[in-house]
C-alpha cells in the first residue's frame, strides 16, 4: 500500500504592515481605511489611542469587508476591547463569535473598517489602527 501525499507549495515571503491616517474625533460612522488584495491574509490588528474619549459612552469597533462576504463591523475587534475611554495600544482577540485576530480575503479584495459612534463624549479622542498582513501567491 503506498501512501499519497499532497502537498502545497503557496508560500509567501511578504509581510506588510499598514496604517491607517490618524483620526483626529472623526464624525460618527463607518470608515473603510486600509485597502486588502486579493489573497491577502490578516495576521494582527491593533488599534492605538493616543488620547481617550471622555464622557459617552462612545463604541469604536474595528472589522472587515469585501471578499464577496457580508460586511462585519466588529470582525477584529469589538468596542470592549477597543475601549476608546482608555488610551494605549490594544490588539485584536477572539473575543465574541464574530471578532478574530486574522481573516483570509481569498475570494476577492477587502478592507479593514473602523466604525465609532462617540454617543456625547465631551472630548472625542485621536487614534490609528494597524494591521499586519502577507498575501498568499
Amino acid at each position: 500500500m503506498s501512501t499519497i501525499f499532497r502537498m502545497t507549495n503557496a508560500l509567501s515571503d511578504k509581510v506588510y504592515m499598514a496604517r491607517s491616517l490618524l483620526f483626529n474625533a472623526p464624525d460618527d460612522g463607518t470608515y473603510a481605511i486600509i485597502d486588502l488584495p486579493t489573497k491577502a491574509f490578516v495576521t494582527g490588528v491593533w488599534l492605538n489611542i493616543k488620547t481617550a474619549y471622555v464622557g459617552g459612552p462612545p463604541t469604536l469597533t474595528i472589522g472587515w469587508m469585501g471578499n464577496g462576504e457580508t460586511a462585519q463591523l466588529a470582525g477584529f475587534m469589538t468596542s470592549e476591547i477597543a475601549n476608546p475611554l482608555e488610551a494605549g495600544m490594544k490588539k485584536a482577540t477572539h473575543d465574541t463569535l464574530l471578532s478574530w485576530p486574522g481573516k483570509y480575503f481569498d475570494s476577492g479584495k477587502g478592507a479593514v473598517t473602523m466604525t465609532i459612534a462617540a454617543n456625547a463624549a465631551s472630548t472625542e479622542g485621536i487614534f490609528m489602527v494597524f494591521v499586519a498582513y502577507t498575501v498568499m501567491f
